[in-house]
């Protein structure tokens, strides 16, 4: 059942010279609630798949029968364009441009009616001079957690209309490689990354990289950054990605930090419980401000806010005298909570997230 839940952020005012404490009421589907921390002001979320791309290479037909294949899915496509534009939409001759669609003559987005979400699907892969390509014949966009488990019965709907009933959703999640990527995220809801302490995974030291704001908020933080690869863990504000790109914050605006790891994996989808949890290679605490306001240290507020910026070692260093520095590191002991339980999240949470996906075969238990 949903349960509200209370939280106190930062509203600034037009002005832009104050701030103002506001408490907001979001509902929360208790069933997404994985741990309430801070007298129920911080709730982290079950892991969710946010987004994914699935690859196929017509692996279950001969190679004669691939070209029909194609032109069938090809006709399918041209034709809902022009009789249902509401639901299957052409992309732009801007958009055409980006390299997300240049490799494919078709980049069909379908809107599901159970939710108005859109899928894309790309068909048709560009080939070389010679007739050849090492791209999948058919390739598939989708958001799991957006488009719902009614999103994904139209999915594999639309795979059956598209091929005359000959392929199924199934045939394609049967092989290895079938996902390109996957991006599978832990929603923190009720406290924002710049009051979060984020440590990389001490076992395997890598260099990380922070992204501010323009007003110098905490705005990403990128794990296992490496120069010149892609990083593929990283924590976001949510709240602030939406409100940029011009889109409705979720969870009714309260603040929304996004933990994310960009899945690269050979599994087929029913291999899917294997897959390693990635989430243990960070480390994260929330700062409990209110644990020094009635202790006579609530002036320690701006050096945590420092610490969180440099850490406690660099922040002891502008303390002139050692009882400061005791002081300081008291208080930031004081104000730390560990939030973060990333073992139990997955072990208690994966198999449910996979099974509500919609990803596992449909006779799959």
């Amino acid at each position: 059942m949903p349960v509200l839940v209370n939280y106190k952020f930062e509203l600034e005012c037009n002005s832009r010279k104050y701030s103002t404490n506001k408490t907001k009421t979001v509902v929360v589907d208790s069933s997404r609630i994985a741990k309430r921390y801070l007298s129920n002001k911080v709730i982290v979320l079950r892991p969710i798949i946010d987004n994914m791309v699935i690859r196929y290479y017509f692996q279950d037909f001969p190679k004669n029968e691939h070209e029909d294949l194609e032109q069938m899915i090809k006709s399918y496509l041209v034709l809902h364009v022009k009789t249902t534009p509401s639901q299957y939409s052409d992309i732009s001759l801007y958009d055409a441009k980006k390299s997300k669609y240049r490799g494919f003559s078709q980049n069909i987005y379908f809107t599901h009616k159970s939710s108005g979400a859109t899928t894309l699907i790309q068909a048709c892969p560009k080939k070389d001079k010679n007739g050849e390509t090492k791209r999948p014949f058919l390739k598939i966009w989708l958001n799991p957690d957006e488009i719902g488990e009614k999103g994904m019965q139209e999915v594999r709907q639309l795979i059956l209309d598209m091929t005359v009933q000959t392929l199924t959703l199934d045939q394609i999640l049967s092989h290895k490689k079938c996902i390109e990527r996957m991006d599978i995220a832990i929603d923190i809801l009720g406290i924002a990354p710049e009051d979060l302490e984020i440590r990389g995974d001490l076992r395997d030291p890598k260099k990380v990289m922070q992204v501010n704001s323009k007003t110098g908020r905490k705005q990403t933080y990128y794990v296992d950054y490496k120069p010149g690869t892609s990083t593929r863990t990283y924590l976001y504000d949510k709240r602030a990605e939406r409100l940029d790109s011009g889109q409705k914050p979720l969870y009714n605006g309260v603040q929304h930090t996004r933990v994310e790891h960009r899945v690269e994996t050979t599994l087929a989808a029913n291999q899917l419980l294997k897959l390693k949890n990635h989430f243990k290679k960070i480390d994260i605490w929330a700062m409990d401000y209110s644990a020094l306001k009635c202790n006579g240290d609530h002036l320690y507020i701006f050096a945590i806010d420092y610490i969180l910026r440099r850490t406690l070692q660099k922040a002891k260093q502008i303390f002139p005298d050692a009882a400061s520095k005791v002081k300081c590191s008291q208080a930031y002991y004081k104000a730390r909570r560990n939030i973060w339980e990333p073992e139990a999240l997955w072990d208690k949470n994966w198999h449910k997230v996979l099974k509500k996906s919609g990803l596992l075969p449909m006779n799959n238990d």
